[in-house]
């Protein structure tokens, strides 16, 4: 796969971040936070906020998600800093065809640091 070079991804850069990787520009404020997720890691978000994701780019509606960072030291000033959103990179196989695509994954609406 080919580098993206994108500028630092926050709400300005969403726009042309999510045109760079062929990902539909989702109406966030439109959305409810319906989840909250303990644990800002990157299983977690690059499963289950993805596929929140992918679900609410498809019109269902799921909702956003509300990170919980529950360490000192976690990724929840990096988050908030560049607004929920993040890239989730796919390498694998699928059909018998190689896949290696780029996502940018706005279900997370914040973190929260207690």
């Amino acid at each position: 796969m080919s580098k993206i070079a994108h500028p630092p991804l926050d709400t300005s850069t969403r726009e042309a971040a999510c045109a760079a990787t062929d990902t539909p520009v989702i109406d966030r404020e439109a959305l409810s936070e319906r989840f909250v997720q303990f644990g800002e890691g990157n299983f977690l978000r690059a499963f289950m906020d993805w596929m929140i994701d992918l679900g609410n780019a498809a019109g269902q509606e799921l909702g956003r998600v509300a990170v919980v960072q529950p360490l000192p030291r976690g990724m929840g000033e990096t988050l908030n800093a560049q607004d929920g959103l993040y890239t989730v990179l796919l390498r694998g196989v699928q059909n018998g065809e190689a896949v290696d695509t780029a996502r940018v994954v706005q279900s997370v609406s914040r973190c929260i640091d207690p």
